[in-house]
This record gives C-alpha cells, sequence and structure tokens, in this order.
C-alpha cells in the first residue's frame, strides 16, 4: 500500500515537472521564430540578391513549414512528440545558424530557409499536441498560457538580434549563441517530457463528443487561417501604412505591430481565465467582431496614434483566437488529435504564406488603407466560422449527454 502511495507520488511529480517543462518548449520555439525578422534583412544585401530572389526565399520557408506541418500529424502517430522533437529543435538551431553566416554561396540560403521552417513547423505540430495532452489530463485551458510564454520567446530574441547588432556583433556569431543559449533550454525541458502520439487510448464515455467532420476540420482550420492572415497584414504592412499614409517617421514605422505582439502576449497570460468565465464561443465570436472594429478604425482614421491603438486593440482582440482553436481541435478530434491540429496549423500558415502576396495585390491595386479594411471584413467570416465550429459542440455533448 506505502509502495503505491510512492509510486503515484513519484507519477504526479513527474507529471507536474514535465507541465512547467511545457512552458519552456513553447518559449524555445519563440527563440526560433523571431530570428527571421532580424537575419532575413541583413542576407538580402549580403548576397545582392533581387526582390524576386529574397521572396523566393522567403516563400521557401513558408513552404517548408506548411508541407511539414501537414505530415506532422502522421509522423507524431508514428515517432511520438519526444523523437521529433529531439531531431527537429536542433536541426532547426542548425539551419538557422548555417543560413546566417556570410561565407555560404546565395543559393544555399534557399534549401537552408526550406529546412528551417520544416522543422520548425513539425516541432511547432509536436509542442501543440503535447500542450493538448496536458489540457486533456488537467481540464484546464493551457494553450493560451502556453501561447504567452511563446510570445515571450519571440520577444526575447527580436530585442537580443538588434542590441548586438548595435554592439557591433556579426549575424552569425549572435545566431550562433543564441542558438547555443536555446539548445540548452530546450536540452533542461526535454529531459522530463512525457511522450504522447496524440491519441486517446481511452474508449469513449457518455461526456465526449464524436469525432471531428471533414466539415469543421475546415471551419476550424479557416478560422486559424483567417487569424494569422490578420497577424500576417499588421506584421508585414502595418510599418508601410504608418510611414506612408500616416506620415509616421519611419523611425517609429515598427510601434504598430510591436503594440499588437505587445497586446497579444498579455491577453493570452489571461487567456484560461477568460476562456472559463466567457466560454470558448463568446472569446472567438466576440474576438473577431472586436478585431473588425479593430481593423476598420485603423483603415478609416489615417491618425498615427490612434492607428497604433487599433492596432494594440487587435491584439486583444484576436490574441487567443488561434490557441483556442487549436485546444478545442485537440479535444474534439479524440483518437486522431494529431493529425487534426497538424492540419489546422497547416491551414493557418498557409494564412502567412498566401497573406502577403494577396494584400500586396489589393495595396497595388487600391490603397494600402483597403488592406486592412478588406482584413475587417474576413474577421466576420472568421467569426461565423468558428461559430459554426464551437457551437457544434455544444450541440454534440448536449446530444450525448441526452443519450
Amino acid at each position: 500500500m506505502i509502495e503505491q502511495v510512492n509510486n503515484d507520488l513519484a507519477d504526479a511529480n513527474s507529471f507536474t515537472r514535465s507541465l512547467k517543462s511545457n512552458y519552456l518548449l513553447f518559449f524555445c520555439a519563440g527563440m526560433v521564430v523571431s530570428p527571421w525578422a532580424a537575419i532575413a534583412p541583413v542576407i538580402k544585401p549580403l548576397h545582392e540578391m533581387s526582390d524576386v530572389l529574397f521572396a523566393l526565399m522567403s516563400l521557401c520557408f513558408g513552404l517548408g513549414a506548411m508541407i511539414a506541418m501537414i505530415f506532422s500529424g502522421k509522423m507524431v502517430i508514428l515517432f511520438g512528440v519526444k523523437k521529433l522533437m529531439l531531431i527537429c529543435y536542433p536541426l532547426c538551431v542548425v539551419s538557422i545558424i548555417g543560413f546566417s553566416c556570410n561565407f555560404i554561396v546565395w543559393w544555399m540560403t534557399y534549401p537552408l530557409a526550406f529546412l528551417w521552417g520544416a522543422t520548425l513547423g513539425v516541432y511547432e505540430v509536436a509542442i501543440n499536441v503535447h500542450a493538448t495532452y496536458f489540457e486533456a489530463r488537467t481540464g484546464r485551458r493551457l494553450l493560451s498560457l502556453f501561447t504567452a510564454v511563446y510570445t515571450a520567446g519571440c520577444i526575447a530574441a527580436t530585442l537580443v538580434y538588434p542590441l548586438m547588432m548595435k554592439a557591433g556583433a556579426d549575424i552569425e556569431y549572435i545566431a550562433s549563441g543564441s542558438g547555443i543559449v536555446a539548445v540548452m533550454l530546450f536540452a533542461k525541458s526535454y529531459k522530463v517530457l512525457i511522450d504522447t502520439h496524440g491519441q486517446k487510448e481511452q474508449k469513449k464515455v457518455n461526456n465526449e463528443t464524436p469525432e471531428l467532420s471533414s466539415w469543421l476540420l475546415f471551419c476550424a482550420g479557416m478560422v486559424a487561417f483567417f487569424a494569422l492572415l490578420a497577424e500576417g497584414a499588421v506584421y508585414d504592412w502595418s510599418g508601410v501604412y504608418l510611414s506612408t499614409d500616416c506620415d509616421l517617421p519611419v523611425a517609429y514605422a515598427s510601434l504598430g505591430f510591436m503594440f499588437y505582439e505587445g497586446s497579444a502576449g498579455v491577453v493570452r497570460f489571461f487567456g484560461e481565465k477568460l476562456t472559463m468565465k466567457l466560454g470558448a464561443e463568446r472569446l472567438v465570436c466576440g474576438g473577431a467582431a472586436l478585431a473588425f472594429i479593430a481593423l476598420l478604425c485603423s483603415a478609416c482614421f489615417k491618425y498615427a496614434p490612434l492607428v497604433i491603438l487599433s492596432f494594440a486593440a487587435l491584439g486583444m482582440a484576436a490574441g487567443n483566437i488561434m490557441p483556442v482553436i487549436i485546444s478545442e481541435t485537440g479535444r474534439r478530434a479524440e483518437k486522431n488529435s494529431a493529425k487534426a491540429i497538424s492540419t489546422v496549423s497547416a491551414m493557418a500558415y498557409a494564412g502567412v504564406l498566401t497573406g502577403p502576396a494577396f494584400l500586396g495585390v489589393i495595396a497595388t491595386v487600391s490603397s494600402f488603407g483597403t488592406i486592412f479594411s478588406t482584413v475587417a471584413l474576413l474577421m466576420i467570416l472568421m467569426g461565423w466560422m468558428g461559430r459554426i465550429f464551437l457551437q457544434s459542440a455544444k450541440n454534440s455533448l448536449k446530444n450525448c449527454r441526452e443519450n
């Protein structure tokens, strides 16, 4: 009896340590995402790339992530998250270091960018599957909080690169130093990870919902697509819009995205409480409505402080939409949660991949303000599809309980 109690306590302690290590996994993910924004602008003049060649390099990064995410679900089922993380994260860091080296020839940046995106894509799906495992075990809405830590990792890396470059350090040495730190943090968290294959082995009980249909999975994916499309619009076009249409000095043009990212990060720290208090449906649909208003304000009022505040409001409105959708997908997908999460993640990344080109065409034929008004209209569609996806969960759960 005493031995059984001791075993239970050991299992509980191991579970707690693994749960805490998951925060570090998301922080590590942020550390290998944001360097792209710092390294890519240095690579372009270093290799004397034209705009077309530079755009193709960016496309390689996005295609690598999207293609890898499509197959990540099957890989998680076959190998488990621990093996995939162990392979992909160090490879991701190596690709970043190689990408930043000034002695490589220009064409080598393309396979390195693809490898960077592909390993990052698999790693992100793996940590999301790992996170939904803890949500299922604890009954808590943890993914928003995990994503907040991910944002903190992005901000940390975003600050390190410009500060070190201003101090005179070469980009390859900055990438090597931050990469070593990232791998050390990853190694510390890897030791206590709980391996999962993203499949529930338990038999269904009366309060569990049936598996997701293809239509509902498509709705979840489109919500994620629109959420990252809105984020991409701020990331790619807010600086240009503020400096050209709003007469903000170029030195302060990045304030729009900084305020967006900061407010999104803050609201994600309260994501669990907000989801439990408001419910997933209200959080997503209400967030979509507020995002519509914020984007419309940014498009209509070309006054820089108001536009920046509008982007901050957009971050607060949409910051928890993606984590909630991934969380609900993991809950609803039952035995195929790994495959479902990888599908939604791939569709979300398609928004990042196609967004700049789609919005660029709009800017060419119209204006920068039209970009944000167009995305505002898409927020209505996002809210509608989110309601279909989340309402179906309520209806299915109600039917299961009645039966």
